[in-house]
């Protein structure tokens, strides 16, 4: 048995769980509205290096708990990482959440055009984003449900 191999792999697994660990602490602290608290979890585990599989759910989290905080800039800089990353389609949440940072810094026809999408997308999983009870399901905060209400309407038109 090589002990190198083995203590560096259990190294790397300890990294890896304590980063889901710093993840999942900010989703309860989100889920508690404890928003600051949730963003600086986010950061500590984003700045680790999360694995590629789960980079851009984690940036969308931390956009959420920012937009929460009213750090709109902080938000739509997380969601444009997480739209930036390599993926095989678009991601439902980033694309919705990049609708909302459109609509947050005064660009309504961006918003309607990115939500529409975030709509076609949620459609093939079975997601109704013109309920706002989807929202809620989501423990959305109060900010985002804002911002989704007026999405809806705006669609709705």
């Amino acid at each position: 048995m090589d002990l190198g191999s083995t203590s560096k792999g259990l190294f790397h697994r300890a990294v890896y769980c304590g980063l889901h660990y710093r993840n999942n602490l900010g989703l309860l602290y989100a889920m508690r509205h404890e928003y600051e608290k949730a963003a600086e979890q986010f950061v500590s585990a984003l700045i680790d290096g999360p694995p590629v599989g789960v980079q851009g759910e984690w940036q969308d989290n931390l956009a959420e708990a920012y937009l929460e905080t009213g750090k709109n800039d902080l938000a739509c800089q997380a969601w444009q990482r997480a739209a930036d990353l390599p993926r095989s389609k678009p991601d439902m949440t980033t694309v919705l959440g990049t609708a909302i940072c459109s609509l947050v810094t005064g660009q309504p026809q961006q918003a309607a055009v990115r939500f529409c999408a975030a709509q076609e997308l949620a459609q093939e999983q079975n997601v109704n984003l013109l309920e706002i009870k989807t929202y809620e399901g989501w423990y959305a905060g109060p900010n985002q449900i804002i911002a989704a209400k007026k999405l809806i309407k705006q669609a709705e038109r």
